[in-house]
């Protein structure tokens, strides 16, 4: 079967997507209610306060993760 690609938007749109997520990860960031997954991004170099679980990530910090990501992914069923 050959493979179909799908693009939602345009380069600029998905520009300006990741910029407000970074905005956003950045302040004021994300509640993360799972200790473990806290302490893992804390020694990550992310800002947690653990009275609330609010967690903040630098865009560097972001960026990063992104490098290790996959550029692209295959969705099948699970039949294959």
């Amino acid at each position: 079967m050959r493979p179909i690609r799908l693009s939602v938007f345009t380069d600029e749109e998905r520009m300006a997507i990741h910029d407000a997520t970074l905005d956003i990860l950045r302040s004021p960031g994300v509640r993360v209610f799972d200790e473990e997954l806290r302490v893992v991004m804390a020694k990550r170099g992310a800002e947690v306060n653990e009275t609330s679980g609010d967690v903040k990530l630098a865009p560097e910090l972001v960026k990063e993760a992104l490098s290790t990501a996959p550029h692209e992914f295959h969705l099948v069923s699970r039949q294959g």
